[in-house]
């Protein structure tokens, strides 16, 4: 594959370190790629029934569900796969589309590159899911 970009698709800004150890800048996304799980509302049905218990008689209300509900999980904001073009995503995203698509990367948090004050800025490898 012939990579001409790299599209970040999170939140945070990143740095990576090419092979001459040039740290390279690719900037935040304005939409974020995120996993999203949409659930299907129940249909419950009422039932009243009286509780007798010889001293009382206590009125009792019970919602019986009628089906189970769905949920749903997709992926939002993500582009559609590009030729040449490789796309930056939070792990979640990247492992549930992995047999999907191949052009999904994320980062490598074993090798982190720090700024002066020790928080992680950027990350010197990428991984991707086979």
């Amino acid at each position: 594959m012939n990579i001409k970009e790299i599209i970040n698709c999170t939140e945070i800004d990143f740095f990576i370190n090419d092979i001459d150890n040039n740290t390279i800048h690719i900037p935040k996304s304005e939409k974020v790629a995120r996993l999203v799980y949409v659930q299907e509302v129940a249909n419950t049905e009422e039932t009243h029934f009286v509780c007798d218990t010889g001293e009382c008689k206590i009125p009792i209300k019970v919602k019986s569900i009628t089906n189970i509900p769905k949920i749903e999980t997709k992926v939002e904001d993500l582009p559609p796969p590009q030729e040449g073009i490789l796309y930056i995503v939070h792990h979640d995203v990247a492992r549930f589309l992995q047999n999907e698509r191949n052009d999904l990367l994320i980062p490598d948090p074993t090798n982190p590159i720090l700024d002066k004050d020790g928080n992680v800025i950027g990350y010197t490898n990428l991984l991707k899911y086979s």
